[in-house]
């Protein structure tokens, strides 16, 4: 496993990924980044712009916790609308909306794609989410997260 470190922009953040991918690429033109899946010939988008997205990182834990995302300034509230997460397992998904707060069950269901689309409760400062496998015999991936926000309009 390749381990990939990117800085998002747009949440002001460092992530540490751990992807599942052999050579990987970046369009010289548009800047993306592509790898190739290991032990297949499917070649994934890694990261996109305009909203935040993991593609393919698999992390193989009971759970997994994304940092608080500041998603601009940390203290101005955003509009939380859904979270798309696709992969493998069952698991529920969890939000904390604000740092010192407490984890919230939104959706439980299966992940295999067409992925479980969670709607969101609104309105957030700083949210991070986590996603917890609901069995034992289930082996937790995530393949993509996709969080759809915008800044509150005053």
């Amino acid at each position: 496993h390749q381990v990939i470190y990117d800085y998002d922009l747009k949440t002001r953040s460092w992530w540490r990924h751990t992807a599942t991918h052999g050579p990987l690429a970046v369009d010289p033109l548009g800047g993306a980044l592509y790898g190739i899946r290991n032990g297949t010939d499917v070649l994934d988008l890694l990261f996109t712009s305009g909203s935040i997205t993991f593609a393919d990182f698999n992390p193989i834990l009971p759970s997994w916790d994304s940092s608080y995302l500041a998603l601009g300034a940390p203290g101005e509230r955003k509009r939380l609308r859904n979270l798309d997460v696709i992969g493998v397992s069952s698991a529920a998904v969890k939000l904390k909306p604000d740092v010192g707060g407490s984890f919230t069950t939104l959706q439980q269901g299966a992940l295999e794609a067409p992925g479980l689309v969670v709607p969101t409760p609104g309105v957030a400062r700083a949210p991070q989410f986590q996603v917890v496998k609901v069995t034992d015999t289930d082996r937790l991936r995530l393949d993509q997260l996709v969080l759809d926000y915008s800044p509150r309009q005053k």
